[in-house]
């Protein structure tokens, strides 16, 4: 069984011929009837899909703004003055007595 669009009923009669089943409009005022439909269709489905991707274009850069936002609040600027310590340093934590007597970190001072 075939499934067709949603024309008009009347445009369309059922032809068969040589065992073969085809759709054809009855006369040629309705030819036009069902170009001009099918170009309103058409029209409608490409408005549609400009919208698609619309919508796309703003949802990834919605995305783009989180994942800013996002990265913002866990990865923040590392003040000069403890610089060395966070990238040139083996040690991933120091007590006071030892960060105030550092010669590294004094050194860049």
């Amino acid at each position: 069984m075939r499934h067709f669009s949603p024309v008009n009923a009347s445009l369309i009669l059922r032809v068969t011929s040589n065992r073969e089943d085809r759709d054809a409009p009855t006369t040629e005022t309705d030819q036009h009837e069902l170009s001009r439909l099918l170009r309103y269709r058409l029209a409608v489905l490409e408005a549609a899909l400009r919208r698609v991707d619309e919508l796309r274009r703003e949802a990834a850069k919605a995305n783009l703004r989180l994942l800013g936002w996002v990265t913002d609040q866990i990865i923040q600027d590392v003040p000069g003055s403890i610089e060395v310590c966070e990238f040139n340093c083996r040690k991933s934590q120091c007590t006071l007595g030892e960060w105030e007597t550092c010669c590294r970190r004094l050194h860049n001072l």
